[in-house]
């Protein structure tokens, strides 16, 4: 059995790469999800275990320090991880493993698996990027730090493999299944003696 591929997608908030990275796992049967750990508490309906790992920020803490995470970071004052082992056993059965993460995360990553795709998902338009964060109704200092932090996150896309523009939500969602299909076809090549 061939080892899975750790799957990026990267994009600045407002960009859809949560609904993305949904509508990819319902759309391909080899792909599997890693449930990251936060210190954060439990939104109504998330079960822990399925949705995250909740975790105090000691023993979060004490995980980084013992090198439990292949990336992690803080987020609003809270903190955010992948555990390497769960990420590890996905991927030894044979699953493709997608990550949703920001482009500190998949820096990260990269340096430790570094056969990882990484995807970067951009909205069409600066103006759509921001009409799509007013939409969601977050404050104005809210806007303000996620369009700055946007700016940089921009400025990554050379690092990766592959860019793809959300103006369309089911054609975006095949642009980069084709890009994940195609490249599992391209690393399963057999070499020519």
């Amino acid at each position: 059995m061939k080892r899975g591929i750790p799957i990026v997608i990267s994009a600045p908030s407002g960009a859809g790469k949560s609904t993305i990275g949904q509508a990819l796992l319902k759309r391909d049967r080899r792909l599997r999800i890693s449930v990251s750990c936060t210190t954060r508490q439990p939104r109504p309906g998330e079960q822990d275990g399925r949705d995250y790992y909740f975790m105090s920020r000691a023993g979060f803490q004490e995980r980084v320090h013992k090198k439990g995470f292949v990336e992690w970071a803080r987020v609003h004052g809270r903190l955010y991880g992948t555990p390497r082992a769960e990420l590890d056993k996905i991927l030894q059965k044979g699953f493709d493993v997608l990550l949703v993460i920001d482009t500190q995360g998949a820096a990260a990553l990269r340096k430790l698996y570094p056969k990882t795709l990484s995807i970067f998902v951009t909205a069409p338009t600066w103006r759509e990027l921001v009409g799509r964060l007013k939409g969601r109704g977050v404050s104005k200092k809210d806007l303000e730090i996620r369009l700055r932090n946007a700016r940089r996150e921009l400025q990554e896309i050379p690092k990766y493999d592959h860019a793809a523009i959300n103006d369309d939500l089911p054609r975006a969602v095949g642009e980069i299944l084709g890009i994940i299909r195609r490249e599992r076809r391209q690393r399963n090549k057999i070499p020519a003696l």
